[in-house]
Parts: C-alpha cells; sequence; structure tokens
C-alpha cells in the first residue's frame, strides 16, 4: 500500500529528472564531435553489455537472461551525471568533458530500450542455431515431462494440490512468478518455473504440449482468461480446472469451454449440504445426486431456487443403504493370519467381504478359505452397526 501511494510522487520525480537532463544536453557540441561521441557511446554500450552478459553465465543463468540483461542494463547510470557535476565543481574535469559525458549519457538512455526490444529476435535465432539448449527449471526430471499436470500458481492452494498430486505419484510441475512461494516449492522439491503464467514463452517451458491437465489456482479473472487461451491454442486436448473469486467469473470461465470451475464459497456450501446429509444418514449416492443437481441448476439458470426441493425430501427419507467401506489390516490385528470360514464374519458381523487389495494387486470376492495378511486392505459392505462390529473384531 505503501508502494502502491509514492508511485504518482515517483512519476513526478522522473518527469523533473529527465526534463531536466534534456534542457542540459547541447546539440552543437554533439555535431561537432558526431564521431567522438558516438565512439564513446558504442564503446559503453558494447562494453556493458559483454560485461551484465558475463556476469550473468558466471551465475549460471542461461537461456535468454545474458541477452536480457546485458541490452537491459546498457546504458550509463544516473549516478554518472552527479559524479560529473561533483567533478566539474571541484575542477577534476572541465566543462568540456563534462559535456561529452552529459551527452553520451542521455544518447544511451534513449537507445537502451530500443536496444533491449532485440532480446527476444536474437534469442529465437539463438535457439534456432542451438537446439539443444534446454529451459531453465528446477527440480524437473531427466526424463522430462509427459501426460503430467501443469499448475498455475504455487500458493497456498497450489502448493496443497502439488503435494497430494505428488504423494499420489502424479507427475506435476508449478508456475510461480512471487519468490518467496517459488523458494517454499523449490525446497519442497516440487518441480518449478519461475515467471509469469500469463506468458506464452513461460508456459510453453513446462512443456504444455504434452500435458495431460492444466490447474489454474490463480484467482484473477483476466490473468486465467490469457492462460486459457495460451493453452486451447498450444494443447486443445488438455483437461483445464479453474478457480474462480466471484460467481460471474464463474460462469464466464464455464463459457470458455472449461472442464471444471471451483469458486470457493459456492464449493464450500456443498460441502456443508454434503456433511449436513451424511449426519442425517442420506446415502452417499444420494447425496452425490443432491450437490450435482445443486450445480446443474446453478450452471444453467443460475437460480438455486429452481431446484427440485420433493428431491431433497425423498432423500431425506430414504433409509441409509448399504455403503462399501475400506479397511487396513495393521500390525496389531487379531486376523492376520486367519481365514474369512475361522473369523465367520458373515455370521459374526453382518458384514459381506468383497475384494481385498493386496501390494497392487486387488483381489475381488475372496473365497471362505482366503488367508488375511498384515497391510492388506478390505472392503466390505454393510450397514454403519456392521461396520463397526467387524473393526472390534479386529481390534480384539
Amino acid at each position: 500500500q505503501a508502494l502502491n501511494d509514492i508511485i504518482p510522487l515517483r512519476d513526478i520525480f522522473g518527469l523533473v529528472f529527465f526534463t531536466s537532463i534534456g534542457m542540459l544536453v547541447n546539440p552543437a557540441f554533439i555535431h561537432e564531435n558526431l564521431s567522438l561521441v558516438f565512439l564513446l557511446v558504442a564503446l559503453v554500450m558494447v562494453g556493458k553489455i559483454i560485461v551484465f552478459s558475463g556476469l550473468s553465465v558466471l551465475f549460471r543463468y542461461y537461456n535468454i537472461i545474458p541477452l536480457a540483461m546485458g541490452f537491459g542494463l546498457a546504458q550509463v547510470g544516473e549516478f554518472s551525471f552527479v559524479l560529473a557535476r561533483s567533478g566539474v565543481k571541484s575542477g577534476v574535469i572541465d566543462a568540456g568533458l563534462y559535456t561529452l559525458i552529459l551527452s553520451v549519457s542521455i544518447i544511451t538512455m534513449i537507445a537502451t530500450p530500443f536496444l533491449s526490444l532485440l532480446a527476444t529476435p536474437l534469442y529465437t535465432l539463438k535457439k534456432k542455431l542451438f537446439t539443444h539448449e534446454q529451459f531453465q527449471t528446477v527440480n524437473v526430471p531427466s526424463d522430462g515431462l509427459k501426460n503430467h499436470i501443469v499448475i498455475m500458481g504455487g500458493g497456498r492452494v497450489g502448493f496443497q494440490i502439488a503435494s497430494i498430486f505428488q504423494k499420489l505419484k502424479f507427475p506435476v510441475i508449478i508456475v510461480e512468478q512471487d519468490f518467496r512461494r517459488y523458494e517454499r516449492s523449490k525446497e519442497a522439491g516440487f518441480p518449478i518455473i519461475y515467471g509469469d503464467a500469463s506468458q506464452e514463452t513461460v508456459l510453453l517451458a513446462t512443456k504444455l504440449e504434452h500435458a495431460r491437465l492444466v490447474v489454474l489456482t490463480i484467482p484473477h479473472i483476466s490473468t486465467a482468461r490469457q492462460i486459457v487461451e495460451i493453452v486451447v491454442r498450444n494443447n486443445p486436448d488438455a483437461k483445464i480446472i479453474a478457480r474462480a473469486d466471484e460467481l460471474e467469473h464463474m460462469y464466464e470461465l464455464c463459457n470458455m469451454n472449461i472442464q471444471e470451475v471451483v469458486q470457493p464459497e459456492f464449493e464450500a456450501s456443498l460441502e456443508i449440504i454434503r456433511q449436513s446429509l451424511i449426519h442425517l444418514d442420506v446415502p452417499v449416492t444420494k447425496i452425490y445426486e443432491v450437490t450435482e443437481n445443486i450445480r446443474q441448476h446453478t450452471f444453467s439458470d443460475k437460480k438455486l431456487e429452481k431446484l427440485d426441493h420433493s428431491f431433497l425430501d425423498k432423500a431425506r427419507n430414504t433409509p441409509f443403504l448399504l455403503q462399501m467401506s475400506w479397511v487396513e489390516i495393521t500390525d496389531d490385528s487379531t486376523i492376520i493370519g486367519k481365514t474369512i470360514k475361522e473369523l465367520e464374519i458373515r455370521s459374526r458381523t453382518g458384514v459381506s467381504i468383497v475384494g481385498v487389495l493386496r501390494e497392487d494387486r486387488l483381489l475381488p470376492n475372496p473365497d471362505a478359505d482366503f488367508v488375511f495378511k498384515k497391510d492388506d486392505y478390505i472392503a466390505i459392505i454393510g450397514l454403519p452397526e456392521e461396520k463397526r462390529r467387524f473393526t472390534s473384531i479386529m481390534a480384539k
């Protein structure tokens, strides 16, 4: 906020500074010493380009960064005016040398913005000549990325999503512009690119053309529009999930053919409804139908009042149906090494065992002689009271 408040003052001082410097220029002097002035301009700018480009390479910044640094910092700095003026006052330099320094500095300042425009075409030429060059990224696997998930934004939401995907062994890469968030994601071991996600060059560094899913956690609708356009242009087959801060933005993003749009407040209301219906013993399948019904009416008519309330009454009065649950066999479980027949699970508890997940294999409908092992996951079907009896048997 403080920085925002001083921006107008900064602009005023900048205007005064460059106007006053421009008034000090002596066109007659430049005309009389044209060859000397432009020789010094060339030496200064070429020298600074070499120095700053070399420094960026020395600190292992590659790709377009050396060109951008060299061309962007090729001008003589403003502090040179202060040094030159102090030199005149102290008698170290005369007025002629001061005017020469002033002329060279101003010409380099005028030329640098135009010179910096050369960075992109020169880098494009460099990529054509040196096709082996790779984008500079962090923690990216050596074998590259394919069928991966691109997460736009490494804030709290993006960081949490990346953590879950990483635990589930899905390849991800994050794009983040905030340096602190970038450092946190880098330390967590996530593949990450530092840059503005709305810039096509940055997104292409994520191997966007090979991405399976793109997740937009950035709440700004203008940035989201730009990202969606870039994704559709480079990978029309990629699925997109976007975040919207306002309900109006939600409708706009849905009209852009995005697969899923998440609005935090709207999803929070659905989650409260879901949790409430669970405590009212409404079956999970019915709860899913209710929430999807709400979503469909919201997107189509934009009025939740058009929801069929008779459906909610039917769901409320529906008895709790049988539901499947997964139970893990831990070290202290008493059923390790025993068979289904020995335990008499069906007669003692009422639940039915419909499957067992052992390591990476699913064993459906095990027979009565099936022997349980540690770290098995058992799929059971039954009423809540029956499930509680089964878990109590496992703990005895």
